[in-house]
């Protein structure tokens, strides 16, 4: 008797326990600690693991020279795929917007991560305080926080400067606002100027870009909110967003149009050069993110299964996040290497990167220079009486077979090398 009635209440508080887990609702209070923690995550070992490779050395060096010149420029980053020897250019935005972190931190790199970090910290919870307005079920929105707190591919994005990583934000901002076209009741005229805008300033940052605007697009016929009147305010957004590039095709006979009718009519040559990259499917990841994160609402029915599940996520990501590898030219060790050359002062000198294979040492380049100690141009390798090459191999193993940045240093003359943490710095001297 005693028995049945303890496992009869055993099992009415374990009911009552169930019924009762939930997850707390995103007031302001939560949302503060949310921010917290996407901010601590993208901290942790920041200057080990931000990639500050020779693109963002390039695009540095072009934002330094905007300022210095007080030029300013409506074609941002060129594309990687070429075809005979044309390439896309992308919009200036990237430009734009590292400038005032670059200013504000004196030029010094990591000033832009944490720009980066704070920026799309800002442009997550924004994007969850209005999506939350329409999504009632917590968990969705919990696991669509959890994704992008603490997975290791979204934690990378926003840490390291590159013009594509910069479609995820824009990408969660459109999100939100298809959201709200989707909800509301009255649509303001701004709401679809400001997508068409997010399309346009997208498309500035990489033309994978289309790719979001294409199910945009889906979303809205799906939603029925496209009209002659809403594709004309798309439209006009679309303009203000991609105005740069508009006016750089109009002042230059339509270069990217051209360059695109050209890969057009070389389909064979197209098909053989083109690659398909990770990062074309950055802007497809907040939606993708979205619909998951309703597939887990809808689909997992107990709370606290919902809650394991959040919880596991989050801490297996979390180990990726702490374990992830230092980059091979860590920031520390670049800015070591470039402390080191300013106080040799060296006159007509140039640098080789042979750590990353990246030869002419754009990070590196961008470093000296904005501190007032430019290196010789890239073309001018063979005038240079210094050559500083940064590598883990011995000189002998490098001069076999030097590349010709190298090449006009050999037979070597006089060699010095200096030991900066596990990388070695050579002054080669003719």
């Amino acid at each position: 008797m005693f028995s049945c009635a303890s496992d009869k209440i055993s099992y009415t508080i374990r009911e009552m326990t169930l019924k009762h887990i939930h997850l707390p609702p995103l007031t302001n209070a939560v949302m503060v600690i949310l921010f917290v923690l996407f901010v601590g995550v993208r901290l942790i070992n920041l200057v080990d693991v931000i990639n500050f490779g020779a693109d963002a050395g390039r695009d540095f060096l072009v934002t330094w020279n905007m300022y210095t010149h007080r030029q300013v420029t409506l074609i941002g980053p060129p594309s990687q795929y070429t075809i005979n020897g044309r390439e896309f250019f992308f919009g200036p935005a990237p430009y734009y917007f590292i400038l005032p972190a670059l200013i504000v931190g004196k030029w010094d790199p990591i000033a832009v991560s944490y720009f980066l970090i704070f920026l799309n910290g800002v442009i997550f919870i924004a994007t969850l305080i209005l999506i939350s307005r329409y999504i009632k079920e917590r968990s969705t929105l919990y696991l669509f926080a959890a994704c992008f707190i603490f997975t290791p591919a979204f934690v990378a994005y926003s840490q390291s400067y590159w013009n594509p990583y910069f479609m995820l934000p824009t990408a969660m901002l459109l999100v939100a606002f298809l959201m709200i076209s989707k909800y509301r009741t009255k649509k303001p005229v701004w709401l679809y100027i400001v997508i068409g805008f997010l399309w346009g300033l997208g498309m500035q940052f990489h033309y994978a870009f289309l790719l979001a605007i294409l199910v945009s697009i889906v979303w809205l016929l799906n939603s029925k909110k496209l009209s002659f009147q809403t594709v004309l305010y798309l439209f006009i957004g679309f303009v203000l967003g991609f105005l740069p590039i508009l006016l750089f095709e109009i002042r230059n006979h339509f270069y990217n149009l051209n360059t695109l009718m050209l890969v057009f009519s070389r389909t064979n040559q197209t098909q053989d050069s083109f690659m398909w990259h990770f990062y074309y499917l950055i802007p497809l990841e907040p939606f993708m993110v979205l619909v998951g994160s309703f597939l887990f609402g809808r689909f997992v029915k107990s709370n606290l299964m919902k809650l394991a599940l959040i919880t596991i996520y989050c801490l297996v990501c979390l180990y990726g996040v702490v374990t992830l590898p230092r980059q091979p030219l860590s920031y520390l060790i670049l800015k070591q290497l470039t402390t080191e050359i300013i106080q040799d002062k060296p006159k007509d000198f140039n640098i080789l990167d042979q750590l990353t294979l990246g030869n002419r040492a754009m990070a590196m380049r961008y470093m000296l220079t904005s501190q007032g100690n430019a290196p010789m141009d890239v073309t001018a390798y063979p005038a240079s009486k210094i050559l500083y090459v940064y590598s883990i191999k011995p000189i002998a193993e490098l001069v076999v077979t030097p590349v010709w940045e190298l090449q006009s240093f050999v037979p070597l003359n006089k060699v010095s090398v200096k030991k900066v943490d596990s990388v070695l710095l050579y002054k080669i001297e003719k």
